[in-house]
């Protein structure tokens, strides 16, 4: 049942989370009681719990699956929004076809990611942590459970330079462009839907993690004219050399 919530006698009308996306930030019953708090309350939650549950990986993985997508969206939205999906695999059971998945990742780890059900930098496996994860989970299928094999997204390598804290360095960098959803309903009743505007971070061609809070990628802002990029933040900034889009 919804209700609402008062904090020093005012009502609070939007929750922002900057926290709780880890089991970390719930040590004890008394942080999940104050996360049920907020979502009974009719406060605007950002994200709400059942979004926040979509960012899960075993929805990437159902998004890929024959016929999902026909659920929700038309014929020509699914063959659109599947140009930008990879292959993706649970590696929940032990099937003929995930041995075979994790056998070609061992052998070419260059290609695949292994990510956990978590966003956020430091919970994928690349390159020799990818192996080593994959082979201990031949041994002992448990440790693969929870975990899930990606084909790795292969994307344009751009020279910079990088001027990050003072100092400037030259190298290959890959970005990463993303688009925010602003979306607001009342339990099963769409109030607001629409684009928000974009996000795109870069981080050095060889760096697997590309958090931004882990220091690992910067926050830009592409635009049109003589350079493809051009990336400001407050201790970053990103001058891509080439012209080409």
């Amino acid at each position: 049942m919804a209700y609402y919530y008062y904090r020093h006698g005012k009502e609070i009308g939007l929750v922002y989370l900057r926290a709780g996306y880890t089991p970390r930030d719930y040590p004890t019953d008394a942080e999940w009681k104050g996360r049920e708090i907020l979502e009974c309350s009719m406060a605007i939650k950002c994200p709400s719990i059942d979004l926040h549950l979509v960012t899960f990986k075993i929805f990437q993985e159902h998004f890929g699956q024959k016929d999902f997508l026909e659920k929700y969206l038309t014929p020509a939205e699914c063959a659109k929004l599947r140009e930008f999906l990879t292959d993706f695999w649970s590696l929940k059971d032990k099937t003929k076809e995930a041995e075979e998945n994790i056998k070609k990742a061992i052998e070419h780890p260059e290609e695949y990611v292994v990510k956990s059900h978590r966003e956020g930098g430091g919970n994928n496996y690349y390159m020799e942590e990818l192996r080593k994860v994959l082979m201990e989970g031949q041994k002992d299928w448990n440790t693969l459970q929870s975990l899930f094999l990606m084909e790795k997204i292969a994307t344009t390598q751009v020279n910079s330079y990088l001027l990050v804290n003072g100092e400037v360095s030259y190298a290959k960098t890959v970005s990463e462009y993303s688009r925010f959803g602003v979306f607001i309903s009342d339990k099963s009743k769409m109030l607001q839907n629409y684009d928000g505007g974009h996000l795109v971070r870069t981080k050095k061609a060889e760096v697997g993690e590309g958090g931004v809070a882990m220091g690992s990628a910067v926050i830009n802002i592409p635009y049109t004219g003589d350079y493809t990029l051009k990336a400001v933040s407050y201790t970053h900034l990103t001058l891509p050399t080439n012209r080409e889009v």
